[in-house]
């Protein structure tokens, strides 16, 4: 089977045909404007291509758009598989957490995870939203994705948060693979969980830092 994802841009020049496929590299977005992606999904599926052994393949022409190939071997439809049910078993009920995400559907899919387990939320896209967020309603835990918009990072809002509050519990989640990022990570202490982040995996760490065991399981 061939799979072909079309476009109609711009195209791509020959000396960025290779750099697109770069973890956080998008062409004409030098002032990281989050709204526009975040330059990981070309990475991610040549990764995933290599690793299942797939062939990918790319054209592009200056003006007329960029064609991306997928080449997937056929194989037989598998037997179909009742979904097991979901069995969550925490003591994370009634808890305030504090999400900090300025993408909307990533804030708006984690606060619905976390509402299902119990808690109240509250989610800030910003440093200073989160802030003004955590003097009205004083959080048990936060949970920061690492790379928010413009320089801002979700580590300087866990910093500015814990001002006033130094043993305040948080959890930094990112994708980011930067040597220089990791180590500013390491180096400061906090919990860090690298995306994706499975849902069992996030409820232990909140569970841990809150000193309440916790487990969600399939």
């Amino acid at each position: 089977m061939r799979l072909q994802v079309w476009d109609t841009g711009p195209g791509i020049r020959e000396d960025e045909r290779v750099r697109v496929f770069e973890e956080f590299y998008q062409v004409g977005n030098a002032e990281r404007d989050r709204r526009r992606g975040m330059g990981l999904g070309l990475s991610i599926v040549r990764r995933l291509a290599n690793l299942l052994e797939l062939r990918l393949g790319m054209t592009s022409a200056i003006g007329r758009g960029t064609t991306f190939t997928l080449e997937l071997p056929a194989v037989e439809r598998p037997a179909q598989v009742q979904p097991r049910p979901v069995l969550a078993t925490t003591t994370l009920h009634d808890r305030q957490v504090l999400v900090i995400e300025d993408e909307a559907a990533t804030r708006d899919a984690l606060r619905g995870f976390l509402e299902g387990l119990g808690c109240r939320v509250s989610v800030a896209g910003s440093i200073e939203e989160a802030a003004a967020l955590a003097l009205l309603e004083e959080p048990d835990i936060v949970l920061a994705d690492f790379r928010l918009r413009g320089e801002a990072t979700g580590l300087q809002a866990v910093q500015r948060l814990r001002q006033g509050r130094p043993d305040l519990p948080a959890i930094i989640i990112t994708g980011d693979t930067a040597p220089e990022q990791l180590a500013k990570l390491d180096e400061s202490g906090i919990d860090v969980l690298y995306k994706p982040v499975a849902p069992e995996r996030l409820v232990q760490a909140m569970g841990a830092l809150l000193r309440e065991p916790a487990s969600f399981s399939l």
